[in-house]
């Protein structure tokens, strides 16, 4: 297996995660995940075509998680104080992509998709969660303010 290969191996991928210092890291680290699941689900199309929905379910939790992301990059931006709790949940959807694409690579395509399936579930639910909280620290910031003029 060449270094290039065995970048995307569920092992390497895991501890890429665990060396993540930059957002440029975690794009990166993302973009393998992204890399390795769609390489893999393209060597397995000859032998089943109903893998339609793992690729539909990854595409949907890799976009949850991104946006997510994106949530996180805005609430460093305004030193919001609940952005921690949104780097463990970054970091625990992480592993769970790595978790379902080795499920994939095994060979296990109805779990992989069962777990894409959870991972955009729960990440949505953490997404809508960030906007509540965000939405009562403004309100909590605009009674202490009071209303601003134009």
């Amino acid at each position: 297996m060449s270094s290039e290969e065995s970048k995307y191996e569920p092992e390497a991928l895991l501890n890429s995660l665990y060396k993540v210092k930059t957002f440029e890291d975690v794009f990166q680290l993302m973009n393998n995940i992204k890399f390795a699941v769609l390489g893999t689900l393209y060597k397995m199309m000859p032998e089943n075509y109903g893998m339609c929905e793992p690729l539909f379910y990854f595409g949907m939790a890799m976009g949850a998680v991104y946006t997510l992301l994106d949530s996180y990059l805005f609430a460093i931006r305004l030193s919001l104080p609940f952005r921690y709790d949104l780097r463990e949940e970054i970091v625990r959807d992480l592993k769970d992509l790595i978790s379902a694409y080795a499920n994939l690579r095994n060979g296990e395509l109805a779990r992989a998709q069962h777990d894409f399936e959870a991972i955009s579930n729960y990440a949505r639910k953490e997404i809508s969660s960030f906007y509540e909280n965000l939405e009562e620290y403004m309100k909590r910031r605009t009674k202490k303010q009071g209303p601003t003029e134009f």
